[in-house]
């Protein structure tokens, strides 16, 4: 019987065994095992493309569960060496593997999974001969029980996805991450070791077979007592229950539970002990809460359990954030935080995935507060815009924390991941030297040297004191100290003052102001006035485009309001890709109408600075380097906010030099206005 199975991005048949293995070694000719080991993401998605369009199942979420089912059976298969998946052994793979793959797992697998609550019954195999067929050639290629990747977890993002991340903000733990946290939080199999929020069981996998392999096996003791799983999807309880069927573990340590009622006094807790057995009494926790300003926590039971789930509020006599009696709608993820906290016992550690919001934003400060208060922060690690890409745009940090005494003279690390071995759109990405290009190995080693006190510190990886910190901010890329010894005054530099844009401020020099009003969204594309927006602005100018315009009544609305002046400057000060991004507009531009994602830079002194100057200096490397450290993202959204007036230009000490880059820069920029708009205005007589 002719088997059809995908190799890359052509379609091959498979007439006879001899094929199939002929199939089998090209995969190992192209490297593709390799690429396996990391992105068993990208099989899974082969498979559900070709199911999807091939199978007897349209329905996502059943595909999902039959995809599955065929994953535990072949771990089974590879825990109790049966060799279904060996191709080799069958004389006419694509007749028998069907009926042999369906008993070992109704006889064998079923039972077990049943037993621990995991399946039931009526979960028999429904997913036709042909579809099993290809799944066996897929899988056969891959050995899950040397596979460090999550595999239920990747098979379950790829059909499920969507599911928990647009209802729950749930965000499945890339690999390299997941190494990074277990690697440089080193928990031991002595240790009593919790993911309240484990999903599919990501870190408690990667957990169990760092640890194996470093202490040479592990024990019953560690199985039965040891390692914790907590989470609120009722389907990634039962696969990190699965998981620990695997490893011989304990799946009633997994509980399907939503984590932050562990504090109540509900009766299912009462029946597990939970309080009585986990609360102040854990040694490691590693997690990635869900994250998201979308899913609040609304319920004001849960509020009251915990301190940041109330509004607090700074003290000017006391110098400190103080909590208040009410209570707010707050983020999951910062309810985690002092869950994690008060979960840990004394000099307990904690690895934790956290939106990079919360390490920086002057909102959040008390939340940060409230972590120095608790303990030590160890090393704050910063991830790459595209970590959890392509499913959110949120950046993340992760944080490594022992809960104790606080103090306030100890060093902190601080890291920045550059490359985290995948691209926004999720692919694979390989050096020159076909290696997967990420950051995270490295950063693991660093820390080890770190903590062996033979760190040579860079702008990636450097120590930083408790008590040099700058409002309570823990991200690494906030800390530049070279470029902060570049911008400092007291340094002897003979040519260039450096001066604050909030000094120039203060003296009179220049207004920073936001877009006074912001325009309704009902007068987009009404007429033909240019409505400028942050993507129109590249390359010092503006990018007029006939399609985001406003009517002549709109302009006269909002004019007076926005009140734009010629030799004005557009600041980019929120978005995703463009903050720092400036234009200086001129009178032909003034007919206009501006998005209120800007700040408005006017000169109103010119005697130290004039606006073309001030445009030029702006563009300077080392003044776009201070911006990029002083964005800080909210979920999806990053901002400068008033950290702009913190931002230092190299003001030239020389009149004459001061003149001459003026004059450069206005003759420049004149000749480029007056081009476009003449361009721009050109019309054929037809």
């Amino acid at each position: 019987m002719p088997v059809h199975t995908a190799c890359g991005d052509d379609m091959v048949q498979l007439n006879s065994s001899k094929e199939q293995l002929t199939l089998g070694q090209s995969i190992k000719d192209n490297n593709v095992n390799e690429y396996k080991k990391v992105s068993l993401k990208q099989i899974f998605l082969k498979i559900h493309n070709h199911l999807y369009a091939n199978s007897n199942i349209s329905r996502n979420e059943r595909l999902g569960s039959e995809v599955i089912k065929i994953v535990l059976v072949k771990h089974f298969d590879e825990k109790w060496k049966t060799k279904i998946f060996d191709i080799n052994k069958y004389t006419n793979f694509g007749e028998q593997f069907p009926n042999k793959l369906k008993i070992f797992f109704n006889e064998k697998v079923l039972p077990i999974l049943i037993e621990n609550s995991i399946l039931t019954e009526k979960d028999e195999l429904s997913i036709d001969d042909k579809s099993l067929i290809f799944l066996g050639l897929e899988l056969s290629e891959i050995n899950f029980s040397s596979n460090p990747i999550d595999s239920l977890g990747a098979a379950f993002e790829v059909f499920a996805e969507g599911k928990l991340a647009g209802d729950q903000g749930q965000f499945f733990t890339p690999f390299f991450m997941v190494k990074l946290c277990v690697e440089m939080l080193r928990p031991s199999s002595e240790m009593k070791i919790l993911d309240p929020a484990c999903g599919s069981g990501g870190f408690l996998n990667y957990t169990i077979r760092w640890l194996s392999k470093k202490e040479n096996g592990l024990s019953n003791k560690f199985f039965k007592n040891n390692l914790v799983g907590i989470d609120k999807d009722m389907d990634l309880a039962k696969i990190a229950k699965s998981f620990t069927l695997f490893m011989d573990g304990n799946p009633h340590n997994i509980y399907n539970l939503d984590s932050l009622k562990v504090l109540s006094e509900d009766q299912r807790l009462k029946e597990f002990a939970f309080r009585e057995n986990y609360l102040n009494k854990i040694d490691s926790i590693l997690t990635n809460p869900p994250f998201g300003a979308k899913i609040k926590i609304k319920d004001e039971e849960i509020l009251n359990y915990y301190d940041l789930g109330h509004i607090w509020k700074y003290d000017n006599t006391l110098k400190k954030w103080a909590k208040t009696r009410n209570i707010q709608e707050t983020e999951p993820q910062i309810l985690f935080i002092e869950l994690c906290i008060k979960l840990l016992k004394n000099n307990g550690k904690m690895a934790i995935v956290l939106p990079e919001g919360i390490f920086g934003n002057p909102t959040q400060r008390f939340v940060r507060d409230y972590i120095l208060s608790k303990g030590k922060v160890l090393a704050v690690i910063d991830c790459p815009h595209d970590a959890f890409m392509p499913h959110t745009h949120t950046k993340t940090s992760i944080m490594f924390f022992e809960k104790c005494e606080p103090k306030d003279d100890y060093d902190i690390f601080m890291g920045k991941v550059i490359n985290c071995g995948h691209d926004s759109r999720g692919t694979i990405m390989f050096d020159d030297k076909g290696n997967i290009k990420e950051d995270f190995s490295e950063m693991i080693k660093k820390y080890q040297e770190y903590l062996t006190h033979e760190l040579k510190e860079d702008r990636n990886s450097f120590t930083l004191n408790r008590k040099d910190l700058i409002d309570s901010v823990l991200l690494p890329s906030y800390y530049d100290f070279e470029l902060l010894k570049l911008t400092t005054k007291n340094e002897g530099n003979k040519n260039y003052e450096f001066i604050s844009l909030g000094e120039l401020e203060e003296k009179g020099h220049i207004t920073i102001q936001n877009v006074p009003t912001s325009i309704s969204k009902d007068v987009y594309g009404s007429g033909k006035i240019p409505f400028i927006r942050t993507t129109d602005i590249a390359n010092g100018e503006i990018l007029y485009s006939s399609t985001h315009t406003v009517s002549q009544e709109a302009l006269e609305k909002y004019k007076d309001k926005q009140g734009l002046r010629e030799h004005d400057i557009l600041f980019v000060k929120d978005g995703t890709y463009r903050i720092g991004e400036s234009v200086i507009l001129f009178e032909k531009d003034l007919n206009c109408l501006v998005q209120s994602h800007f700040k408005i830079i006017r000169v109103t002194k010119k005697d130290i600075i004039n606006p073309f100057l001030l445009f030029f200096l702006l563009q300077q490397e080392i003044v776009q380097k201070q911006i990029q450290n002083n964005v800080f993202t909210q979920a999806t959204l990053s901002s400068i906010g008033n950290r702009i007036y913190d931002i230092k230009i190299p003001l030239p000490k020389n009149q004459d030099e001061k003149e001459k880059i003026s004059k450069l820069a206005q003759d420049a920029l004149t000749i480029r206005n007056e081009m476009k708009h003449e361009l721009f205005n050109f019309k054929l007589m037809l």
